[in-house]
């Protein structure tokens, strides 16, 4: 009996799996197409618009397989290429944990990008190899540049004529001199490497204080990847903050100076809450910016904020995605269609403030669950850079691109929104775009103009105001309120107040002292300034005051009410 259990375990140990295959000839596959348990041989040229998966894929001599836009090609085992593989852009070659890349054949990632002559790019290359100064044929050496956190400075410091492209790293890199000052060129740019794959490790560095910590890094795989997924993995959680910072060319500026820059032309996206886009021209209320979704694309650099000096930040192919909807590489086209966010409901919206140039700024406030109504560091998203153009909500003195607050929405609530305009004359404040509660039952969202005394429910219209030029943002004139009570309150209070003109004057009554009174014209200038003297009856002079809509601000002593006065 032993000697035929021994006799059967050696057979059975001679016995090996053999995995069934498939050879694409040029136009058809000999046993069907490739799977998770049949591997492909490329033995002809491959270009059809499909996407491919398999075990093993082997690309023999003398083939190109080229994955289309739209397109995937995603390998779990052994990838050997001895022909050329590209990938074409829009396309992406994903290698799960595992699979391993050999051979002595050709890689090739194409990347289309829009840009100007003084446009910027933040590159990220897709493969291992490329030599940096070889990508961008055109552009003087002296503008390619690395980022420098200590300084907040793009520099060539450290790149030379043998510099490749590190993986994980981001590179900004001018337009070519050949390129027009004024209209964009579209360009293919090519990759020319192996293909990064696995875990890829980089070093970031923070200055002390506060606003340090920003590194220029970038997407290292020829395939899309989750910044959700890559910003709350327990490798990443810890060093840098849940969020990411992409740079567009839709303002023209004349420097390369980090976030020195006059303008903001930065998209922000923060896991788990949503993006939005960079400043850009549109008149339209219900235009939506390109803004960003928590994927990013093959060859796009980006920054982040490191909580700590010498932080690791790891990729992996845990974070690597296919063809994601609505993602964007920054710099391809500023007219692709609309992004669509591809995440979980959030109770979120999206407020626009156009200037009469019609340049506009978004901001976007959302109510999550891990949120609080405090600075949030992983939630909330401070302006990049400050523009002459500027709208945000604010915190304390954080200035926030992108607010988390808390859940349940609270009736009491009440939010600071500042602005600054170049241009004087008629702005407009919108609701640009909203999600769950605020989309599925059109919950109020109350616009309240302090100087006039106007509030305004944006889920029923936007709100036209006129405003001067202004050099320093006003944070003292706009809030979003959420409930009725709180504008009944003042209704009630001003109500209690008596305001009329007897000759040159106008008197105001009420049955509380007055402290004082402030008087604004309609763009919001302080015309008239008057102290008071601890009675219920103040006078304040009209002399000298043009014709038109004018709002007086009371300060009494249970707080300011607010009356509009016509001269």
């Amino acid at each position: 009996m032993k000697k035929i259990l021994y006799f059967w375990l050696v057979v059975f140990s001679l016995i090996t799996y053999k995995a069934q295959s498939t050879t694409w000839n040029g136009s058809s596959w000999s046993n069907g197409v490739p799977s998770a348990t049949k591997d492909a041989i490329i033995a002809g040229d491959y270009n059809l618009p499909r996407s491919v998966g398999a075990v093993k894929i082997t690309i023999n001599s003398g083939v190109t397989y080229s994955i289309a836009e739209g397109y995937s090609l995603t390998v779990a085992g052994q990838f050997i290429n001895n022909g050329t593989i590209v990938v074409n852009d829009g396309g992406v070659l994903i290698q799960r944990n595992g699979s391993t890349y050999s051979g002595s054949g050709n890689s090739i990632v194409k990347k289309i990008a829009k840009l100007k002559q003084k446009d910027y790019n933040y590159w990220s290359a897709p493969v291992s190899g490329q030599n940096l100064y070889n990508f961008s044929v055109g552009t003087p050496t002296n503008f390619i540049f690395r980022y420098n956190e200590a300084n907040d400075r793009f520099g060539t410091a450290g790149l030379n004529t043998l510099s490749v492209f590190e993986p994980g790293i981001g590179y900004a890199i001018r337009g070519k001199d050949a390129y027009s000052p004024t209209v964009p060129t579209t360009e293919i740019f090519n990759f020319v490497g192996t293909p990064n794959n696995g875990n890829i490790s980089v070093t970031l560095q923070k200055s002390p204080g506060e606003d340090k910590g920003y590194n220029l890094v970038g997407n290292p795989y020829p395939s899309n990847i989750s910044f959700k997924t890559l910003a709350s993995a327990t490798a990443n959680k810890n060093s840098i903050f849940n969020k990411q910072w992409l740079w567009s060319n839709l303002n023209q500026l004349k420097i390369q100076q980090g976030s020195a820059y006059a303008g903001n032309n930065y998209a922000t996206y923060v896991g788990a809450v949503g993006g939005v886009g960079p400043t850009y021209v549109s008149g339209n209320v219900e235009e939506v910016s390109l803004r960003p979704n928590e994927f990013t694309e093959v060859g796009q650099g980006f920054i982040v904020q490191a909580k700590y000096n010498n932080a690791t930040l790891l990729f992996a192919n845990g974070i690597r995605a296919g063809l994601s909807a609505g993602s964007i590489f920054y710099n391809k086209n500023e007219e692709e269609d609309e992004p669509q966010e591809p995440e979980e409901i959030v109770d979120r919206y999206w407020l626009k403030l156009i200037n009469p140039d019609n340049i506009a700024n978004d901001i976007l406030i959302a109510h999550i669950a891990e949120a609080t109504n405090n600075y949030d560091e992983d939630y909330d998203a401070a302006l990049y850079a400050m523009g002459n153009d500027t709208f945000y909500s604010a915190v304390g003195t954080n200035k926030l691109q992108i607010q988390a607050r808390a859940l349940p929405i609270s009736d009491s609530d009440v939010i600071p929104l500042a602005y600054k305009t170049s241009k004087a004359g008629n702005c407009i404040i919108a609701l640009n775009d909203k999600d769950g509660v605020f989309k599925d039952s059109n919950k109020a969202i109350y616009l309240k103009d302090k100087v006039t005394g106007t509030i305004t429910n944006l889920q029923e219209g936007y709100y036209t105001f006129n405003s001067e030029v202004l050099t320093t943002p006003n944070d003292s004139r706009f809030e979003i309120l959420y409930a009725n009570s709180v504008l009944a309150a003042d209704n009630a209070a001003t109500k209690q107040w008596l305001v009329y003109k007897q000759d040159t004057d106008w008197v105001v009554r009420g049955n509380d002292r007055i402290d004082g009174l402030d008087l604004y014209d309609a763009s919001g200038k302080l015309v008239r300034s008057v102290a008071g003297h601890n009675t219920g009856e103040l006078r304040v002079s009209n002399v000298g005051l043009l014709k038109g809509l004018y709002v007086m601000k009371i300060k009494t002593g249970k707080g300011t009410v607010t009356k509009k006065l016509l001269n």
